[in-house]
């Protein structure tokens, strides 16, 4: 599923949480996180379902052409 990278990294500044910190959230490594963070990987539907609930937030908040 495609995300908005630059949406994820603002929630992740607003809420004060390091990509090392979501990842492990969300039981992946920190690599492909990043790399889901750049836009080299796209994350799985069970992935941003995990994303979200770590996050409290909607799916729709992610996603692409959503600001």
């Amino acid at each position: 599923m495609q995300i908005n990278n630059l949406a994820l990294k603002t929630i992740l500044f607003r809420k004060s949480i390091k990509q090392w910190q979501l990842a492990k959230m969300v039981g992946i490594h920190e690599t492909n996180l990043s790399k889901i963070m750049i836009g080299r990987l796209e994350p799985s539907e069970k992935l941003v379902d995990k994303i979200c609930k770590a996050l409290k937030i909607k799916k729709s908040d992610l996603a692409i052409g959503i600001k």
